[in-house]
């Protein structure tokens, strides 16, 4: 079965961005008499592959293990949600073609960085309105301190993230938003953010990764991970992502096409021979 083989892909997903304790769910006693809707993934011996179980839960283990560290984020991705809170109308039988806009193009920036290796972290703004902070222009979330922000596609911002970029950027802080501006603060229609993300002290910024790549090196934002291909050519379709790891650092690579590749990486100088299977990843 190739089952076992799809969830260790994406287990190695979630793992090189930080997820790294899994819930295998449910183990049927029997399936005799099930009274149920609902019917969620199950690892029992009722599979044809639960012999191998051992094999695919140690897999899982030492991914997670090597798991273990912080990520080398210096971008900080504002997360969209509010629009989601401010756009949602309930009794609808299909979901608002807004918010559906803002959700890809959301999966998309964050895709385009990991593929051009820019780590980033996520900023929740119920989170960033209690620990968050500006510093020299900077953004500091807890002890975290990030060298930019990124606004991606959203109609809605809070107030109080409203107030760290406005405090960031007149100190000279670096804030990107993609697409189209919010217009809206704490879901009510708002001059102030209209004026901030038209006075050009907020950059655009395109989500081709070529682009994305120019234009953070611009800014002083690059990676310390290239990848390429046979051809010398930056490679597409794969993620990258690094974790501080006590001794070292731990380069994590992930192919997201069903075929076989052999990739050079290069890393702080040091030049590596990796090869891929399809949908698997190395670190």
């Amino acid at each position: 079965s190739d089952l076992p083989k799809e969830l260790l892909s994406k287990w190695f997903y979630q793992c090189m961005f930080g997820i790294n304790v899994a819930c295998i769910h449910l183990s049927a006693t029997s399936q005799t008499g099930r009274r149920k809707r609902d019917y969620p993934p199950t690892f029992s011996y009722h599979l044809n592959w639960f012999r191998e179980m051992p094999y695919f839960t140690g897999a899982m283990k030492k991914m997670a293990e090597c798991a273990v560290g912080k990520t080398q984020a210096n971008v900080l991705v504002i997360n969209p949600i509010t629009s989601y809170f401010t756009g949602y109308r309930p009794g609808g039988e299909f979901i608002d073609p807004r918010l559906s806009a803002i959700s890809t193009h959301y999966r998309m920036l964050l895709e385009t960085l990991a593929e051009i290796g820019i780590g980033f972290d996520i900023g929740d703004e119920f989170i960033m309105k209690k620990y968050a902070r500006i510093e020299d222009g900077k953004i500091f979330v807890g002890d975290k301190k990030y060298s930019a922000v990124i606004i991606p596609d959203c109609d809605n911002l809070m107030g109080s993230t409203l107030d760290l970029i406005e405090k960031s950027a007149a100190l000279g802080g670096k804030v990107f938003v993609t697409e189209n501006a919010p217009y809206l603060i704490d879901g009510k229609r708002n001059e102030k953010v209209k004026k901030l993300f038209e006075g050009g002290i907020v950059q655009g910024l395109c989500v081709r990764s070529a682009a994305i790549r120019r234009t953070l090196k611009e800014h002083g934002i690059e990676t310390r991970v290239t990848i390429s291909d046979g051809g010398g050519k930056n490679a597409k379709n794969c993620l990258i992502n690094v974790i501080e790891a006590g001794k070292g650092d731990r380069v994590f690579i992930k192919n997201t096409v069903d075929e076989r590749r052999k990739l050079t990486v290069k890393y702080l100088g040091n030049v590596y021979e990796v090869e891929l299977e399809g949908l698997s990843g190395a670190i």
